[in-house]
């Protein structure tokens, strides 16, 4: 379900797809106070749940790739100069 709304949300870019152009995805999976399983790293190495299923979906669609991050901070407005879709994953805060 999950994977057919970002689809659904990424077709007016996928109209374009013909270009073959890649789009680029920042998903953000940052979570403040209690943190839910989809969104808890196992280590800072690994990405957690939400973070493989998005950049999975990316890969099997070959329509994006993803740039995963759970700091806020890395959000500004010279990064979003390079980003075509702002992806929040959040639980709360």
């Amino acid at each position: 379900m999950k994977g057919a709304l970002l689809l659904l949300l990424l077709s007016p870019l996928a109209g374009a797809a013909q270009e073959k152009k890649k789009y680029k995805v920042l998903a953000l999976t940052q979570s403040k106070g209690f943190r839910h399983g989809p969104v808890t790293r196992k280590s800072p190495q690994e990405l957690c749940l939400s973070e493989v299923t998005i950049t999975q979906i990316g890969k099997d669609s070959g329509l994006f790739d993803t740039e995963c991050t759970q700091d806020s901070s890395t959000i500004t407005a010279e990064k979003l100069k390079d980003v075509d879709l702002l992806l929040f994953y959040t639980t709360g805060g």
